[in-house]
C-alpha cells in the first residue's frame, strides 16, 4: 500500500469475509529482514506457512519463508 519493499519481497494486503491480512513472502534464496510501515500491528495467524513474527517493527524471513498475520 505504497510502501516500498526490498527487492526479492512480494508483500500484499488482503481484506474480505471479515478478515484484514497482511501477507509476506520472500522469494529469495537467503534470509531477508523486511520493514513493516510505522504504526502497522500485525500478530502471526495460525497458518502452516508461517516462519516469522513481527520484532521491533520489522519481520526476520528464512529462505522462501512467509509470514501470514491479521492486521
Amino acid at each position: 500500500e505504497g510502501n516500498e519493499m526490498p527487492e526479492g519481497i512480494l508483500a500484499f494486503r488482503r481484506r474480505g469475509e471479515g478478515e484484514d491480512l497482511l501477507c509476506v513472502y520472500n522469494m529469495l534464496d537467503t534470509a531477508q529482514v523486511v520493514p513493516l510501515p510505522a504504526g502497522l500491528d500485525s500478530k502471526p495467524i495460525d497458518a502452516p506457512l508461517n516462519s516469522s513474527q513481527p520484532v521491533a517493527g520489522a519481520l526476520s524471513l528464512p529462505p522462501f519463508g512467509a509470514y501470514i498475520g491479521a492486521i
